[in-house]
């Protein structure tokens, strides 16, 4: 479900809410994979904005934020890769929090 939704990271997250709001399934690996997504979409941002000002703020010619981006898409995708692998492999999440958003 998450990887047609990689370059537009809120809508893998509301994707993936609407699913589980129709199917009923508010099951605790559900709820940890929406966690991740937020907390990655929130911290992707920070990041990319902030070097965006840091960017502007020493005068840097070439494109920072584009790398940021890039590298942000790329480590969105390593996320979703590597917990679909291991809910496969073990019924488990690889990458999660210690704690609970929803």
């Amino acid at each position: 479900i998450s990887l047609p939704f990689i370059f537009l990271p809120p809508l893998n997250i509301a994707v993936q809410l609407l699913l589980m709001y129709i199917k009923k399934e508010w099951s605790q690996t559900a709820r940890k994979i929406v966690d991740i997504q937020i907390i990655w979409l929130l911290a992707s941002f920070i990041i990319v904005v902030s070097v965006s000002f840091v960017q502007r703020a020493f005068d840097i010619n070439y494109s920072i934020t584009s790398i940021i981006v890039i590298i942000a898409l790329v480590v969105n995708l390593f996320i979703i890769l590597r917990n679909a692998y291991e809910l496969e492999r073990k019924n488990n999440l690889y990458i999660t929090l210690k704690f609970s958003i929803l």
